[in-house]
């Protein structure tokens, strides 16, 4: 039975292993499609963010029309 710094080491060695192979894809989208999903739905929430602050910065900025 291993200790637990032996099954940590054991475990990090492997973990640490992956993301280092060189066949061009970034670390980020690693394990497929599931990454490829949360990473475009991430940035489109983030553009979209972006563009809605900036509509309401716009409308808040309009002088009052009594």
């Amino acid at each position: 039975m291993l200790t637990h710094t032996e099954r940590t080491t054991t475990h990090s060695h492997v973990f640490e292993r992956w993301p280092c192979k060189s066949d061009g894809i970034p670390i980020h989208l690693k394990r497929g499609v599931p990454d490829k999903l949360l990473y475009r739905t991430t940035m489109a929430l983030t553009i979209g963010g972006a563009l809605y602050c900036l509509v309401a910065l716009y409308f808040a900025a309009q002088p009052n029309k009594k």
